[in-house]
């Protein structure tokens, strides 16, 4: 009779059911979570990014900021605005405010309160 070795740890067992439940219910809880990050630069503009998920994330230097999304990654420059490394906008060098709002992959860039591109997917 050959001999039987459990390679399984006890703690690897199924889940059970009411897990799962709880685990499935968090998960829609999230469903329709937006994110939003951003700040000032040391230059004195301000950017802010807003996005229907909440896996968003920036960074800035002195004058540029990097926003990135699970699908996008996004540079303010102090006078263009590139998407993917490509330039999209240009802005003036003196805007104060910049607002990029991603919703279901479409880019919505604002500068000083004025619309200044929309990008489909």
């Amino acid at each position: 009779m050959p001999l039987k070795i459990n390679v399984v740890p006890q703690w690897v067992k199924p889940l059970p059911p009411i897990i799962i439940i709880i685990i499935m219910l968090g998960g829609l809880m999230c469903v329709g979570c937006e994110g939003s990050c951003g700040g000032g630069l040391q230059s004195g503009r301000a950017v802010n990014a807003y996005s229907d998920t909440i896996w968003l994330y920036s960074e800035s230097t002195a004058d540029t900021a990097t926003i990135k999304t699970p699908g996008k990654t996004i540079l303010v420059q102090p006078t263009a605005i590139l998407v993917d490394g490509v330039k999209v906008a240009d802005i003036d060098e003196n805007v104060a405010d910049v607002r990029v709002r991603i919703k279901r992959g479409d880019v919505s860039i604002v500068a000083d309160g004025v619309h200044i591109k929309t990008l489909r997917r």
